[in-house]
């Protein structure tokens, strides 16, 4: 199952497969295909495109998302507005919501609770608050290497 063009902030954008006229529609500036296994058919001249694939399942190692991650923040600080697509959406939701995890750092459930770094649940039901629309699900091993990863650590480059 394909999405269209879902806005996740001013600047995020998420899709499946992905429509050339609503890439141009929406002043897309810069795409992202976190899919391993598909090639882009377009030359995309007036946008700047990335591609680091992910297998759509087991099988990625933690530096597979961190490429993901850079090259999306990379992306984000030259363009107004970035796509980050796969076939479905999966795949490029988990690189949305583990690039914002890192952007809008830890959160803190109260005034006098510690500070932590959201696991998926908390970030997914932050961005979904936000979408307003259903977003696409992800397998599990992506979200298993989203509570793994040692956010503290990656925060700093």
């Amino acid at each position: 199952r394909s999405c269209s063009l879902i806005k996740i902030t001013d600047t995020l954008w998420l899709s499946g497969a992905v429509n050339v006229g609503e890439v141009l529609t929406a002043s897309i500036g810069g795409i992202l295909n976190v899919a391993q296994d598909l090639n882009s058919v377009v030359c995309w001249p007036i946008v700047e495109y990335a591609h680091v694939g992910l297998i759509d399942g087991p099988g990625n190692e933690t530096c597979d998302y961190y490429a993901a991650i850079m090259a999306l923040k990379m992306l984000v600080r030259r363009c107004k507005k970035v796509l980050v697509y796969d076939h479905e959406g999966a795949r490029a939701l988990v690189v949305i919501l583990m690039y914002l995890n890192l952007k809008e750092g830890q959160i803190r459930p109260s005034p006098t609770a510690w500070g932590h770094w959201p696991l998926w649940d908390e970030r997914l039901k932050l961005v979904q608050g936000k979408a307003r629309v259903e977003l696409p699900e992800p397998h599990s091993a992506h979200i298993e290497m989203f509570n793994k990863i040692p956010w503290g650590l990656i925060a700093v480059v």
